[in-house]
């Protein structure tokens, strides 16, 4: 669909972040913001990103080389006032498996899948060392990180926008 770059401290490039959705099953749930200019897209439609029953992929490709746990730290942070304390604990720790104990290096691909009510976390490929988490909160949390209301990543929440008008779903 689109994304963008997340950065840190408004100067340094950490990850680009990009959403890869089933447009096919996609299509009737999004349909009414079909012809929309990115710039008219109203909040709901993010909401459907969000909450929809089709696959959603979030792929973070490293602009520099991060600590796995730094890694880690900072997705569960972003996901603290989302989530109860299990889940968090269960989402870190997963991470941290799917990652390993090394650093997350420059152009790596982290890649988060929501299916349902699980969660798929792998490192390099889709399938590559992949770990699920089944939790039906998890996925609209992690994807209202990005797509949501406060987004770490603003250019990211505009590029899905941009993308979704221009590219996908033009009248």
């Amino acid at each position: 669909v689109g994304g963008g770059t997340r950065a840190k401290y408004g100067a340094v490039k950490v990850y680009a972040v990009g959403l890869y959705i089933d447009a096919g099953r996609a299509a009737s749930s999004l349909k009414p913001f079909v012809g929309l200019p990115a710039a008219k897209l109203p909040a709901n439609f993010f909401k459907v990103l969000q909450s929809g029953k089709f696959d959603r992929t979030l792929l973070l490709q490293f602009h520099r080389a991060v600590a796995a746990e730094t890694v880690a730290g900072a997705l569960r942070d972003s996901l603290a006032g989302r989530l109860s304390a299990g889940v968090l604990d269960k989402f870190r720790s997963t991470l941290l498996k799917t990652l390993g104990d090394a650093s997350v290096l420059k152009g790596a691909k982290i890649f988060f899948s929501c299916r349902g009510d699980s969660l798929t976390i792998s490192a390099g490929t889709l399938s590559g060392n992949a770990q699920s988490i089944k939790d039906k909160t998890l996925c609209p949390a992690f994807i209202d990180v990005y797509l949501g209301p406060k987004p770490i990543s603003p250019a990211a929440k505009a590029g899905v926008a941009a993308g979704f008008a221009a590219r996908l779903y033009r009248s």
